[in-house]
């Protein structure tokens, strides 16, 4: 898992603002769909999010316009367990499972996208 934190994205302000903004009011969606080409950083604030989620004692910053951020610990068991990537609440499913799903059929082809049959069957 990446070492970043909400704090340290760069170049998506209206996403983290989004983002800090259900942090602060304690109000989670179900989830979020992160989306946009290679390389803007939907991976590092999906793990960024999840640092802050799955903190006992999160921290609260001041972002560069006074804003407040919340942010993870760093120090507490469950940020050292995601830090290492074997919290037990933390499943990281991406496409390229498929190749071990237990359906050959699925196990053949080439995945675009994230399936929902990989989905079920190593999150659900």
């Amino acid at each position: 898992m990446s070492e970043h934190s909400l704090s340290d994205i760069i170049g998506q302000d209206r996403a983290t603002a989004r983002l800090q903004q259900c942090l602060q009011g304690g109000r989670m969606p179900h989830a979020f769909l992160f989306a946009g080409p290679d390389g803007v950083g939907k991976r590092t604030t999906a793990e960024a999010l999840a640092k802050v989620l799955l903190c006992k004692q999160p921290r609260t910053e001041t972002s560069g316009d006074g804003a407040p951020l919340l942010c993870e610990c760093g120090k507490c068991e469950e940020c050292r367990l995601t830090r290492a990537g074997t919290h037990p609440d933390l499943h990281i499913v991406y496409k390229e499972l498929a190749r071990y799903h237990e359906d050959s059929r699925i196990r053949g082809r080439v995945m675009q996208e994230l399936g929902i049959e990989v989905i079920r069957s190593f999150l659900i």
